[in-house]
């Protein structure tokens, strides 16, 4: 889902805060939208359960600090796919300690 960025590629002078944070936001809303039809397909999300839960957690850390209300709306649209069948899956577990 998302890519993960150093430190010292935001220090770079053509890095652009507000297309980042414009990127991030389209990949929440993207999270927000499957969250809600995920019920529907679940079959095919348990498939890509690892990517999804992997993706979650990279939009949570790639997130700015700054950007409070897109953090909120990420750890809603996580409640909602996590409330799913995805909580029980071994991805999940093997990756609680990042959280």
């Amino acid at each position: 889902m998302s890519v993960y960025l150093s430190a010292c590629a935001r220090a770079n002078p053509a890095f652009n805060k507000e297309v980042f944070v414009d990127f991030i936001a389209a990949q929440i809303k993207t999270l927000s939208f499957l969250a809600y039809i995920i019920r529907i397909y679940q079959d095919s999300i348990n498939v890509h359960s690892a990517q999804m839960v992997k993706g979650m957690l990279g939009l949570l850390m790639m997130c700015p600090q700054e950007v409070a209300h897109l953090r909120k709306e990420l750890l809603i649209a996580a409640r909602h796919i996590l409330a799913t069948d995805l909580r029980n899956s071994t991805t999940f577990f093997l990756l609680l300690p990042f959280l």
